[in-house]
């Protein structure tokens, strides 16, 4: 489709809903050159996705899965972080498995304001792009998350080259 074109992703984590309630990071990526191009777009307003992938997770279950930082019944949620807000934070679950991406929405990294959702195609597309990546992936990860991880990298990588969806 047109927008998943110009949609780009900062990162990609899958991240794994224990028996205790623990979420476990089994999957990471972050794309480098869309994270400079943030920078460089967002100015002073950049918010650093955390370097670390489990902290990324404990902040995802903390504030987006249990906290209020979720938008009504959507998939969508926040993380505030010391010096900003990092959103949208866009995700699904399937078989115990959370799939987990920060979309590029030009207007918020310009200005901190949050758009309508229903103005902000870029979480229609992530949203596509989690579904076809969860079916490509699923039959590399077991139950109790096991992960083929070269599998996974491999296609991660040919369907997101450089954070960008292929069609």
């Amino acid at each position: 489709s047109d927008v998943r074109k110009l949609m780009y992703l900062r990162g990609l984590w899958f991240i794994y809903e224990k028996e205790d309630g623990g979420c476990e990071t089994i999957f990471s990526r972050k794309y480098m050159t869309v994270e400079s191009r943030v920078k460089n777009s967002a100015g002073a307003n950049y918010v650093e996705i955390p370097p670390v992938a489990s902290e990324f997770a404990r902040l995802f279950k903390t504030e987006v899965l249990e906290g209020a930082k979720k938008e009504i019944s959507t998939n969508v949620g926040s993380i505030s972080m010391r010096n900003g807000t990092i959103w949208p934070i866009v995700y699904l679950k399937r078989n115990g498995i959370y799939f987990v991406t920060v979309v590029v929405v030009e207007e918020f990294l310009r200005t901190s304001f949050k758009p309508s959702l229903l103005s902000t195609p870029e979480i229609t597309a992530a949203t596509a792009a989690l579904e076809d990546i969860s079916t490509l992936v699923a039959p590399c990860i077991s139950r109790g998350g096991k992960i083929l991880v070269a599998e996974v990298t491999a296609l991660v990588g040919g369907a997101i080259p450089f954070g960008q969806p292929l069609d």
